[in-house]
């Protein structure tokens, strides 16, 4: 795994993003419905050949032993020893950065929904 995370953080950081949330999606096809599963590692070999197998077996391990987890609540995570590599870089890449400190609570008082320019009347 390269050093990107904390790069992203910092550029983000300098941008006034206070926040972060960790996905698996930046290199596991398991967001893609199962059908693009063969067409993603199609791609990876060919733009890839040298890390193709590689990057697989990575996917393989977090997925357990399949590129795709369809189960919901399961598609964005991982598990395996991996998977709990990322998260853990995630955390000290947020906790080195002063991110995620404070807990966000939404306003939404201010909110209004706008008016429509139409005769349909409102359903409640």
């Amino acid at each position: 795994m390269d050093d990107s995370l904390p790069r992203a953080g910092l550029r983000s950081d300098t941008h006034g993003g206070q926040r972060r949330r960790r996905k698996q999606r930046r290199l596991h096809p398991h967001s893609l419905p199962h059908e693009l599963s063969a067409f993603f590692e199609d791609w990876l070999r060919q733009h890839e050949p040298g890390r193709a197998d590689h990057v697989l077996n990575l996917i393989r391990q977090t997925r357990g032993g399949h590129l795709n987890n369809p189960r919901f609540g399961a598609r964005m995570r991982g598990s395996g020893p991996y998977a709990d590599m990322i998260r853990q870089r995630f955390r000290i890449a947020c906790t080195r950065l002063g991110l995620n400190e404070k807990e966000m609570v939404l306003d939404c008082s201010h909110f209004i929904p706008p008016k429509a320019e139409t005769a349909q009347l409102d359903l409640f």
